[in-house]
C-alpha cells in the first residue's frame, strides 16, 4: 500500500512556487530573479536541515549535496541577473558627435545606446578636416558625415591605368561613403575608387575600418536594420540625382543635388537632439533608465510578458526566431563560372548607372 509523505519544508515549497512563476514569464529579467529566489529558499532549506512540514528547521542536521547544488546554481543564476541590471546602468558616451550618431541609429533602427556602444562606437574614430582637406583612403574606411560638406568623386582606371573621374557630385551631412563596404548589396562598385575632399571647414566624419563593417553591420538585428536604413537614404539621393540631374557649374546652395535651404553648418536632422515625444520610456529595457525606476519596469514586464500556458493564453509566436541569422554571403565565383542571378545583375546595374552617371 502507498503511503503519502509528509510534506517537504516551507523553504521547499516556496522554492518551486518561484518554479512555477518562471514559466509563466518571457522576460528573461524574470526568469532570473524567480530563479535566484527559487535556489535561495533550496539553499536555506540545506542550511537548516532540510525539515518536513511544518517545521522550519532540523536542528543538528546540515544537507551537504543540497548547500552545493544551491551555491552554484544560485551563483549562475545570479551572475546572469547581475548582468541585466548592468546592462541597465546609464551610458556615457565620450562626445557630443557619438551621442549624435546614436541618435541617428535610434530614429532609424530603435538602437539602445549600450548595444550602440559596444558595437558601433567602440569601432569608430570621429575625424574633422578642413577645407581643401583629402579624407583617407576609402578602400581602407568607411564614413559617415556628421557635419559639413564634401566633394567626392568616383575614379576608375582606364586602359593606360590613370585614374579617370567618371563621377563627381557633393556629400551633405548623414550620408555614407562607400557604402560598399557594408555588403548589403551586390554590386560592381568594388571596381570604383573615391576620393572625396572637404569643401567647408570643420568637416567631421566618422570614420570605420572597412574590414570590420560586415560584423559591425551584422551584430546586432537593431543596429542591421540602422545600418540598412543608412544606405538606402545613400542610395536614394543617387537615384534622385541621377533622375533629376546637376549642375556642376553651379555653387553649392543652387546645386539641385543638394536642397537650397543646406548652408555649410546643415546637420541631418537625424543627428539633432531627441524631442520629448521620442524619448524612449523609462521601464522599457535599454536606454540606462530602468534603475532609476525598477519596480515599474518590473511591473511593466510582468504585464507585458506574463504568458501562463495554453487554454489560458495562446502561446507567442516565434519567442526564439530572433537567433535566426540572414543567410551567409556567397563564396566567390569561380572565374569560368557566372553565378549571379538576372535579378541580381540587374539591381547591381541600376545602382551603378545611378552612381556614376554623368550630371
Amino acid at each position: 500500500m502507498v503511503e503519502i509523505g509528509t510534506p517537504l519544508s516551507i523553504w521547499i515549497q516556496l522554492g518551486n512556487l518561484c518554479f512555477l512563476m518562471v514559466g509563466l514569464f518571457s522576460d528573461l529579467l524574470w526568469i532570473r530573479t524567480f530563479l535566484c529566489f527559487a535556489y535561495i529558499f533550496f539553499w536555506l532549506n540545506a542550511c537548516v536541515g532540510g525539515p518536513l512540514w511544518p517545521d522550519v528547521s532540523n536542528p543538528g542536521t546540515f544537507r551537504l549535496d543540497g548547500f552545493l547544488w544551491a551555491t552554484v546554481n544560485l551563483y549562475n543564476h545570479g551572475s546572469g541577473l547581475i548582468r541585466l541590471f548592468l546592462d541597465e546602468m546609464p551610458v556615457k558616451f565620450a562626445s557630443e558627435e557619438e551621442e549624435a550618431l546614436w541618435r541617428s541609429f535610434y530614429r532609424r533602427g530603435g538602437a539602445s545606446k549600450k548595444v550602440f556602444q559596444t558595437t558601433v562606437a567602440k569601432h569608430m574614430t570621429v575625424k574633422r578636416y578642413g577645407k581643401g582637406e583629402v579624407l583617407p583612403d576609402s578602400e581602407q574606411f568607411l564614413h559617415i558625415l556628421y557635419s559639413g560638406n564634401c566633394q567626392l568623386q568616383l575614379l576608375k582606371q582606364d586602359k593606360s591605368d590613370d585614374e579617370v573621374v567618371q563621377h563627381e557630385r557633393i556629400v551633405i551631412s548623414g550620408r555614407v561613403f562607400h557604402f560598399k563596404h557594408l555588403k548589403l548589396l551586390d554590386t560592381t562598385l568594388d571596381q570604383l575608387v573615391l576620393k572625396v575632399k572637404a569643401l567647408t571647414d570643420n568637416v567631421i566624419v566618422f570614420e570605420f575600418p572597412a574590414k570590420l563593417m560586415p560584423d559591425i553591420v551584422s551584430e546586432n538585428p537593431s543596429i542591421h536594420n540602422a545600418w540598412q536604413l543608412l544606405m538606402m537614404d545613400t542610395v536614394s539621393q543617387l537615384a534622385d540625382a541621377h533622375v533629376h540631374g546637376t549642375n556642376k557649374s553651379l555653387p553649392l546652395e543652387h546645386n539641385r543635388m543638394v536642397p537650397t535651404s543646406l548652408l555649410e553648418d546643415y546637420i541631418d536632422p537625424r543627428f539633432l537632439p531627441l524631442a520629448d515625444w521620442e524619448q524612449p520610456p523609462a521601464v522599457l529595457a535599454g536606454f540606462g533608465r530602468v534603475l532609476e525606476h525598477i519596480w515599474q519596469n518590473y511591473k511593466y514586464s510582468m504585464n507585458r510578458f506574463f504568458t501562463p500556458p495554453w487554454p489560458m493564453m495562446i502561446h507567442p509566436i516565434g519567442l526564439r526566431h530572433q537567433m535566426m541569422p540572414a543567410p551567409p554571403p556567397p563564396p566567390p565565383p569561380d572565374a569560368d563560372v557566372e553565378e549571379d542571378s538576372v535579378a541580381s545583375k540587374q539591381l547591381a546595374s541600376s545602382i551603378r548607372s545611378a552612381f556614376v552617371a554623368d550630371a
